[in-house]
C-alpha cells in the first residue's frame, strides 16, 4: 500500500461527471441528494473533522458556475441546482473548513439551506433536527441517525465520490446498525 495517498489525490466526482447524467435527474432530486450531502457533511465534521474538512475545501477550490469532472459531486450538484442558496452553502462549507463548532449557527444554516433548496419531505425535516444536534445525542440516538442517512444517502446518492468516506468513518466509530432494513425502496 506503498500508493494509498493517491486515491485521496486523484478523486474526481464520480456521480455526476457530465451534465447529462445531471440532466437525466429532477430538480427536486437534485436538491434532495444535495441537503443529504449536506446532512452527510454535518455528521462528518463532528466524527471525523479532518475528512469533512478536506471534502468541503475540495468543493470550495472551483466557482459553481458549471459541472467540471474533477470536482466533488458536491460541487456538481451545487452547479446543477437551480435555486442554491450559495452564500449560506459556501458560508457552511468554509465553516466546515475553518473547524467551527456551533450547533445553533448550523440548525439555522440547514433550516435556511432546507427551505432554499425547497426540500419538503418529512423524513428529512426529521434527520435535519436530530443530526443539528449532534454533539448532544446519545450514542444509541447517533446509531440511529447515522443510519437513516446512510439509507438516504445510499438510496439517493449511491455512486457519489461522498459516500466511501462516509461509510468509513461509519464503520470506523461503529455508528451504523448492521442488520437494519432500508425504508426507502428504489
Amino acid at each position: 500500500m506503498a500508493f494509498e495517498f493517491l486515491k485521496e489525490e486523484l478523486a474526481e466526482a464520480r456521480m455526476f461527471k457530465s451534465p447529462s447524467r445531471i440532466a437525466a435527474s429532477s430538480q427536486g432530486q437534485l436538491a434532495d441528494t444535495l441537503y443529504s450531502h449536506l446532512l452527510g457533511l454535518q455528521v462528518m465534521k463532528y466524527e471525523n473533522p479532518r475528512a469533512a474538512k478536506a471534502y468541503a475545501r475540495k468543493t470550495l477550490s472551483l466557482p459553481f458556475n458549471s459541472v467540471r469532472p474533477g470536482a466533488t459531486d458536491l460541487h456538481n450538484l451545487l452547479a446543477s441546482v437551480d435555486k442554491v442558496p450559495q452564500h449560506q452553502v459556501k458560508g457552511y462549507l468554509q465553516g466546515i473548513v475553518n473547524g467551527r463548532m456551533d450547533t445553533q449557527a448550523d440548525r439555522r444554516t440547514l433550516i435556511m439551506l432546507q427551505r432554499g433548496l425547497g426540500v419538503r419531505s418529512g423524513a428529512t425535516n426529521q434527520m435535519r433536527r436530530v443530526i443539528a444536534d449532534w454533539p448532544r445525542m446519545l450514542p444509541a440516538e447517533r446509531k440511529v441517525a447515522a443510519t437513516r442517512l446512510g439509507f438516504a444517502l445510499n438510496h439517493s446518492a449511491r455512486g457519489s465520490d461522498f459516500m466511501p468516506g462516509y461509510h468509513k468513518t461509519m464503520r470506523k466509530k461503529d455508528l451504523g446498525i448492521d442488520q437494519a432494513k432500508s425504508p426507502l425502496k428504489k
